[in-house]
């Protein structure tokens, strides 16, 4: 089921090598019972199919979504699967259609799926359907700019969680209502919550969302300071840049330890960027160099541009004009690279709204939105 989840920081794929072997594996299996090689019972296929829609990736997920969805209103007039089995996945179907939507700014019809989808997890007495949807929906009045409904409906779903000891939902609920706080000026509040995610959090069971949540309390520090520090303002924001840059590197251990790579590049971007504002030029270098080459070695050309940008900064500050030159067309080059790449994104796609969310991953298969805040380095 889809998520959505409002996280300062960009929660990045985990290593899909293995869902790429599972995906494959499922969509021979899934062609061999349409071809009639293979015979299983339609509760099968249906979770087969369900399964898919997790594994695959976005040009081709949405597709089995609709087709599974065919296939239950099929199953369920020949009476081979159960109510409940059908009314169970048709929770999953529509919310995931409202994924869809909402990927493609189509926010009023996201909301009317996600209220369906909700309305059916209430009939199933499903919590995590329940909590899910009331995330989703809060998300999305959040981006809306109704940020009291969202709140309510934040609270609403940790509620449920927390009656539920959902540990992966507290984590990112809390963050949720954070952000709203820390938007509404009340950093005391904010870091309270942040403080709540991270008290769940374990970097063993739970990495992906361990990281996150350093990174988003880093991110705090380094916008609001330290506001339980004692002092000036400019001695609370000097702690908070400490803070920040404790956190960002217990995050790249994580990161390092399970090889996340698209997650390195961009903790060793920000940590470049932390060390750069501190006149650190040699940490900047290393971590810019860091963050450069990986972001090469996987083809982000988003992290290749910002690392060339930072580096380029660095070099100029150092005096080494050759290097910046050379920084400096790198990020030139990719720079209008990514403005065509969008515009043609722009002129295929209705409504599509570049650049405002990205799938990610987690260990259960399940794909979340997340709105970018995550500071970013420019010329």
């Amino acid at each position: 089921m889809k998520i959505l989840r409002t996280i300062l920081f960009v929660l990045l794929a985990l290593p899909v090598f293995s869902q790429q072997q599972e995906s494959d594996s499922l969509k021979n299996l899934l062609r061999d019972i349409k071809v009639g090689k293979v015979h299983v019972h339609d509760t099968v296929q249906a979770n087969i199919m369900n399964s898919l829609v997790d594994l695959l990736p976005d040009e081709e997920w949405p597709q089995v979504n609709n087709a599974l969805g065919e296939f239950l209103e099929a199953a369920y007039k020949r009476k081979s699967i159960t109510e409940k089995f059908y009314l169970h996945l048709q929770e999953t179907v529509i919310a995931n259609k409202g994924f869809y939507a909402q990927q493609k700014g189509k926010l009023t019809e996201a909301c009317n799926l996600y209220t369906q989808s909700l309305q059916l997890s209430e009939k199933n007495k499903n919590p995590y359907g329940i909590s899910t949807m009331l995330n989703n929906l809060g998300a999305i009045f959040d981006e809306q700019g109704e940020t009291d409904k969202a709140l309510d409906y934040y609270n609403r779903a940790l509620g449920i969680r927390e009656n539920n000891k959902d540990t992966a939902g507290l984590i990112s609920g809390y963050c949720n209502v954070a952000v709203i706080y820390e938007r509404k000026k009340n950093p005391e509040e904010a870091l309270k919550l942040y403080k709540k995610s991270l008290f769940f959090c374990d970097e063993n069971l739970l990495p992906a969302e361990t990281a996150t949540t350093l990174t988003n309390l880093g991110y705090f520090y380094t916008k609001n300071g330290d506001p339980e520090f004692i002092g000036t303002m400019t001695a609370k924001m000097k702690e908070g840049q400490k803070k920040a840059i404790e956190l960002f590197t217990r995050c790249l251990k994580i990161e390092e330890k399970y090889q996340l790579k698209d997650r390195m590049a961009h903790t060793y971007l920000v940590l470049a960027n932390q060390y750069f504002l501190l006149n650190d030029l040699l940490k900047a270098e290393q971590f810019g160099r860091k963050s450069y080459n990986m972001a090469n070695e996987i083809g982000f050309a988003e992290h290749i541009k910002n690392s060339s940008s930072l580096l380029y900064q660095v070099y100029r500050t150092q005096n080494k004009f050759e290097e910046a030159y050379s920084m400096y067309d790198v990020f030139i080059g990719m720079k209008d690279s990514l403005v065509n790449s969008e515009t043609r994104k722009v002129g295929s796609f209705e409504s599509i709204k570049v650049g405002n969310s990205i799938d990610v991953r987690l260990t259960q298969g399940e794909k979340e939105s997340v709105l970018v805040t995550a500071e970013g380095v420019a010329l």
